[in-house]
């Protein structure tokens, strides 16, 4: 496997952009998500759907970790076990 990628922008013209940019990320070989920028049509940050974050926290058992873009201007970032506090997954 490749080394984890450190953001993983995303154009988002409709919802569950997220889940089709991770499915080609799993298919050309990539891992780990260590930090996501979701990017709304305005050019600001966006945050992920909740079935996205869904699918971002079954990735691997650091995926909690995953710091997510909140806002470009003053850099603010969440990490992805925040916005999921009662994960009912393996890696919990």
């Amino acid at each position: 496997m490749r080394p984890a990628r450190y953001f993983f922008v995303i154009q988002l013209s409709n919802s569950r952009a997220e889940r089709n940019a991770i499915a080609n990320m799993i298919t050309n070989g990539e891992s780990r998500i260590k930090k996501i920028a979701a990017v709304m049509p305005d050019g600001k940050a966006g945050m992920p759907c909740g079935a996205c974050r869904e699918l971002m926290m079954q990735l691997d058992e650091r995926a909690g970790d995953i710091e997510i873009l909140c806002d470009y201007e003053t850099q603010k970032t969440v990490q992805l076990k925040s916005l999921i506090p009662d994960w009912w997954g393996p890696h919990s």
